[in-house]
């Protein structure tokens, strides 16, 4: 172990700040989702590997199969897609009710 003077101890606290710092970027751009995207019934047909229909969708969503969000007063079905890829890799939990605030 090397012996620090009280002269070095000012630049060694800032350089271990430093470094730090860096670590805690590098963590937050390798674990940081990237922004997330909101589909609609046709852009969700779309993204799906499977071609399912619209009454199929609409079936799975009352049976609460698929994940789905609906905002208050809204018939709109809108679907986040992270959840839809949790969905799809059998990782997402059944639905839950959403009340997000969904983009309009």
């Amino acid at each position: 172990m090397q012996t620090v003077t009280f002269d070095q101890l000012p630049d060694l606290v800032s350089t271990l700040i430093n470094k730090v710092d860096q670590l805690q970027e590098t963590i937050k751009s390798h674990t940081a989702p990237a922004e997330d995207e909101w589909f609609g019934m046709d852009q969700l047909i779309e993204y799906l590997p499977s071609s399912l229909t619209k009454s199929t969708i609409y079936r799975r969503v009352a049976q609460k199969d698929i994940p789905y969000h609906k905002g208050e007063g809204s018939k709109n079905l809108h679907f986040l897609k992270s959840e839809i890829d949790a969905w799809l890799k059998g990782d997402e939990p059944k639905h839950q009710d959403n009340k997000s605030i969904i983009p309009r």
